[in-house]
């Protein structure tokens, strides 16, 4: 032995106790007692988790060493001793050895970042080992471990060379005793690795033939057992064999068992397992999703893999596992693909909950496919619900039928396939049990309900083979579409509501459309035939030559349109005067604001539109004579603030002078705006929450100079140079008040009307607006005009409250006639109304008729004109 002191020798002396045979000694009583205190003083006295737990354990002459072992802290771990005249413990050196692998490796070839991943005592690491994600270059490599940053020398510490580290092979590096880290290996790590797991699986691939044995004698040979998928790819598989029995699916034992297929005719894809053809023979041990790679998919750009990839949805389907494409490109051939219940055309079923997602459009393609989503046999009677398409590129035509709650396509492409012939469909492609005479359209949406799409593109419906092309869109019955962002660009038409040309239906109910860019379509980008109430705020170009000019950039003709919002930019073709923007017809509540560019025309309102409001329109390169066609069969005829006539309306040739003003700033803008405060010293004007508030004040005389406040702008407005329009939003905090909005000749700051019962009065000649007294009948708001001191007006009937905001809007023609609105409606429309040679101010006055303090609100005001 290499103690001091032999246990042999101090445990059985050379003196014998008793019998001499009995082999027992006497025990050496001095040395066992030397012993023991060597021992004390050679052992280890304490062993703690932390430095902070050693401190609370104080030293002493027989308790002078310690270790710490498991810190979290791991510089804490290693050997410690007692210092008596510092009275505490003091690190002396790391724990003996420790080894570390390298993990999250990123960086560049000369710049590596890793963490550092040990034993639980690992503190000072002597060794560690990592993948290399490049190949070195001379010129010094260095690494940052846990953030602190040293050079990796060779073994003998020289500069390490190039090629040294080798991208995907593992290397060591280890510590010297100067603390500098040298690269001892790199590459026969992998090697080694490569080989065990070969090994591994050839093994695996033994015990499989043995369980093939046995269950051919106990089955008959109707199925060869396998542990896992894998495990295929190192069998010599039967000729004739083409059922096989899983224990695992990526490991044995994993839960994942099951009955797959092999496809021996496949001589592009060797040994190729997919799912099988009856739901629920195969599960996954991971919950949740379904890989195609793990079901025997393979990324090919030609190879016919539609009944694989229908399978696969198949068993996603089946075991409510969300089906995850993590491949290239899986190309259908040209078949039709069924993502619901059961995978099939007639009696198929739904989709509930499902989801088919990939990482990137641009990488998971599926191609020459004709995919349906949902129910088409029983297509308004077995609602989906909750379903989701993400971050897939699909090429051909897709369809979503019958999905009740929430569809949800994101990030996704659908394009037109170059390959395939849209004349000659699969008969499988049906609605109702009847075969499509054609295909008109890259998607299709049918008998949905609350379906939402963003940063969607559908494009490329310009077919290169000759065929006339494809629209983008058809949505047929469906309610509720949301669509935000994404692109139709360069198809046959782009989105249209109509119905389906096998299914008689409704129409649509409501659908929106926020931030999509349409351009290069060759006919038009929005075609309205069947839906109720539509809202758009998009990008619009009819750019390029792709863009027939015959049809307008959006066409509306629908009975059933009852409110039709079109906001956004709408443009022709750049520097030219061709085209129509918005073509109505047979419409009601068709508002328009919003910027119009390089048209011909504007608006083209035809026969049957009812209700034309035209809010903050812009026009840039439109002719004059041309801009706005608005038939006077359309009821009301609403003259446009910019027309000349009744058909025709100044455009962007002339000179367009704006005013607008919503009040979010923090003080008035007096370039803008002239501002009167009455003489009370409750009466004030201020910014409050974007809106101009005017609180009155508490004098008894009630009148306008004291109580009141006025702002008007600069006499700029002349209606007889081409029109002009005002709106405003106005809300009160009670209607005991007085207020005054809209255009006046010659503004004093004094009441400029009153009204008792329903007899209004002014003091002004020349004026146009909306006029509110707490002395009239019933406080209702009236319209009036005023020309040479004569007064038109009418009782609207409506009120102010605090309640809900008024918004209020003049259109004024260069004749000087009026139509009034509030709210959207129509409330008056004088003929004559005013002087259109008159210049005019934009005036708002507020006043109470009480001894305490009112609020008025004016919370936006806008005035446009248009001048040769």
């Amino acid at each position: 032995m290499n103690h001091p002191y032999d246990p042999d020798v101090f445990l059985r002396d050379n003196v014998v106790s008793g019998d001499a045979d009995s082999g027992v000694h006497r025990v050496s009583l001095a040395q066992l007692r030397q012993y023991v205190k060597w021992l004390e003083r050679s052992g280890v006295s304490v062993i703690a988790s932390s430095e902070a737990e050693l401190a609370s354990v104080p030293g002493s002459s027989k308790n002078i060493k310690a270790e710490v072992r498991g810190a979290d802290n791991k510089s804490e771990n290693g050997y410690y001793s007692w210092d008596e005249n510092a009275a505490k413990w003091v690190k002396r050196a790391a724990l003996d050895l420790t080894f570390g692998r390298l993990v999250d490796v990123y960086g560049s070839s000369q710049e590596i970042r890793a963490t550092l991943i040990g034993s639980i005592e690992s503190g000072h690491a002597v060794a560690m080992v990592g993948t290399a994600l490049h190949t070195n270059e001379a010129g010094g490599t260095f690494i940052s471990i846990d953030g602190d940053r040293e050079e990796i020398f060779g073994p003998s510490g020289e500069e390490l060379g190039a090629g040294y580290l080798v991208a995907g092979k593992a290397f060591l590096l280890t510590r010297n005793a100067d603390g500098a880290l040298r690269c001892s290996f790199s590459g026969d790590a992998v090697g080694a690795a490569q080989q065990a797991t070969e090994s591994a699986v050839a093994a695996v691939a033994a015990r499989d033939e043995v369980l093939s044995l046995a269950n051919d004698a106990l089955t008959g040979g109707s199925a060869q057992v396998l542990s896992t998928l894998a495990a295929a790819q190192l069998l010599d598989l039967p000729a004739g064999v083409t059922e096989f029995w899983v224990n695992g699916n990526e490991a044995a034992g994993d839960g994942g068992q099951g009955v797959v297929l092999y496809d021996s005719d496949n001589s592009d894809l060797p040994n190729a397992l997919y799912a099988p053809a009856k739901v629920g023979r195969f599960k996954r041990g991971i919950v949740g999703e379904i890989r195609a790679s793990q079901l025997g998919l393979k990324d090919h750009d030609t190879l016919d893999q539609r009944d694989k990839f229908q399978d696969f949805l198949r068993v996603c389907e089946g075991e409510n596992m969300a089906a995850v494409h993590d491949l290239g490109t899986i190309d259908c051939a040209g078949g039709t693909v069924f993502w619901n219940e059961h995978g099939k055309a007639v009696g198929g079923g739904t989709i509930n909950g499902s989801t088919l997602r990939g990482v990137t459009p641009r990488l998971n393609r599926i191609t020459n496919c004709y995919f349906t989503a949902g129910d088409q046999e029983n297509y308004n009677a077995k609602p989906g619900n909750r379903s989701r398409m993400e971050n897939i590129h699909l090429e051909g035509a897709v369809r979503f039928i019958n999905i009740e709650g929430v569809m949800a396509i994101h990030g996704c492409t659908f394009f037109a396939s170059q390959m395939l012939d849209y004349s000659d469909i699969p008969d499988d492609w049906m609605i109702d049990n009847t075969k499509y005479a054609s295909i008109e359209y890259i998607v299709e949406m049918m008998f949905n309900n609350h379906p939402i799409i963003t940063t969607t593109a559908v494009q490329n419906g310009l077919l290169a083979n000759g065929v006339e092309g494809l629209g983008a869109m058809r949505v047929s019955q469906d309610g509720n579409l949301s669509w935000i962002g994404g692109r139709m660009n360069t198809n046959l038409e782009g989105i249209r509501w109509d119905g389906n040309p096998i299914v008689a239906g409704t129409g649509a109910r409501r659908a929106e459309l926020r931030g999509i860019h349409f351009e290069s379509n060759q006919r038009s980008a929005i075609v309205v035939k069947a839906i109720s109430d539509l809202k758009v705020d998009c990008h619009i170009r009819g750019n390029g030559d792709n863009w027939d000019t015959n049809y307008p950039l959006i066409d509306i003709s629908s009975l059933q349109a009852k409110h039709i919002d079109i906001r956004g930019h709408i443009r022709g073709k750049t520097d030219q005067t061709v085209g129509i923007g918005v073509r109505a017809e047979r419409v009601k509540n068709l508002k328009i604001a919003a910027e119009f560019e390089d048209l011909a025309t504007v608006v083209e309102a035809q026969d049957f539109v009812e209700g034309i409001e035209f809010g903050m329109v812009t026009i840039n390169n439109v002719p004059p004579n041309t801009a706005f066609r608005i038939s006077k069969k359309a009821k009301p005829y609403l003259p446009h603030p910019l027309a000349t006539n009744a058909n025709s309306v100044v455009g962007s040739d002339s000179h367009l002078d704006k005013l607008s003003d919503s009040f979010t700033g923090i003080q008035i803008d007096q370039t803008k705006w002239q501002l009167n405060i009455g003489s009370d010293p409750q009466t004030e004007a201020i910014l409050s929450n974007a809106a101009l508030k005017v609180h009155t004040g508490a004098d008894v005389d009630r009148t306008i100079g004291k109580n009141g406040v006025q702002i008007g702008s600069a006499s700029i407005w002349l209606p007889e140079r081409g029109g002009l329009q005002m709106e405003a939003t106005v809300a009160v905090s009670t209607n005991n008040t007085y207020c005054f909005t809209g255009l006046c000749a010659d503004p004093s700051f004094t009441k400029l009307f009153s009204v008792s019962g329903s007899d209004v009065t002014t003091v002004v000649n020349e004026a146009v607006g909306f006029v509110h007294d707490f002395a009239s009948d019933d406080k209702n708001i009236f319209a009036l005009s005023v020309k040479e001191g004569v007064i038109q007006s009418i009782d609207t009937g409506l009120q102010l409250n605090s309640i809900k905001d008024r918004r209020f809007l003049m259109v004024i023609s260069e004749t000087g006639d009026v139509t009034m609105y509030i709210d959207s409606e129509v409330v008056a429309e004088f003929s004559a109304a005013i002087i259109p040679s008159q210049v005019f101010s934009c005036v708002f006055q507020g006043g109470s008729d009480g001894l305490d303090g009112k609020d008025l609100f004016l919370k936006h005001v806008a005035v446009q004109q248009f001048s040769d």
